[in-house]
């Protein structure tokens, strides 16, 4: 579980210099961050302290690192609890989980398992 955990944190802090700097788009950050996401398989993840179980194959989840604060922060302030909320498109769950926890009904869908 540590050894995930190290992972996780370290594949998190090179997003954030490769990926939110620009340089993902160069040839060596493209390839740091490949070589980061073939060897950062784990299926347990911690976004903004939410624990999620994911598929190790699904290599766009890694981009949960960078979610969206500027939704995120809508999502906190305007879903309350006893809402009735829709999720269309939730992927892997991320604002289901954020409006379940605010105590909101969700339902939650995606076309594409």
């Amino acid at each position: 579980m540590k050894k995930n955990k190290i992972k996780n944190k370290l594949f998190k802090s090179t997003m954030k210099i490769v990926g939110n700097k620009g340089l993902g788009k160069n040839f060596l950050g493209k390839a740091i961050k490949n070589y980061l996401v073939q060897n950062s398989k784990t299926n347990e993840i911690i976004v903004n302290g939410y624990r999620m179980l994911l598929d190790e194959d699904d290599v766009m989840q890694m981009s949960l690192f960078d979610y969206d604060p500027i939704e995120t922060k809508i999502v906190r302030t305007h879903v309350k609890k006893n809402d009735i909320t829709v999720d269309i498109g939730s992927n892997i769950g991320y604002y289901t989980l954020l409006m379940a926890k605010q105590g909101a009904e969700v339902f939650s869908y995606e076309p594409e398992p």
